[in-house]
């Protein structure tokens, strides 16, 4: 999705792109209800610079270990523009087996406890997808972050 973003109160002339993740066609960004905050918060991994997108693509897919700087285990699915999971972030377990892929516990996680905006306090307990079918469109979006994005 492509979002207009100011600098020092200019709007700047080319959109700043970010990925939602949409689930029965429903965008989560919307589902959490931080869309209006875009693009300063929901940033994805493939937004990220190309040495930190591999790993974390294979930790949404459950592949790999989940890595984010808070060190709690959970896969970050959404962060801060500036990239720091301090800011509080949207984040969830995955789990692989079975030819499944699941998100579980779908959540704001803040580093310091604090209580999440409301937009963003929901919990969704999870999304199960096929693993073949969530590999395909991650690979595909990936490569067309790869193709689009200038900053890629």
């Amino acid at each position: 999705m492509a979002y207009a973003y100011e600098i020092g109160g200019v709007v700047q002339p080319a959109p700043h792109r970010q990925t939602d993740f949409r689930v029965d066609g429903v965008g989560l960004g919307t589902m959490f209800g931080f869309e209006g905050s875009r693009p300063w918060f929901g940033q994805t991994c493939f937004e990220t610079v190309p040495t930190r997108r591999v790993p974390a693509l294979l930790a949404l897919r459950g592949q790999g270990p989940a890595e984010n700087h808070l060190g709690s285990g959970r896969v970050v699915l959404y962060r801060c523009h500036c990239g720091a999971d301090e800011c509080g972030v949207i984040s969830c377990i995955v789990e692989r087996a079975q030819g499944r892929v699941r998100w579980r516990d779908v959540r704001h996680e803040d580093p310091l406890g604090e209580e999440a905006d409301p937009a963003t306090s929901r919990l969704v307990a999870g999304f199960e997808f096929d693993a073949v079918a969530l590999d395909e469109a991650i690979e595909r979006h990936a490569r067309w972050v790869q193709e689009n994005d200038p900053c890629a």
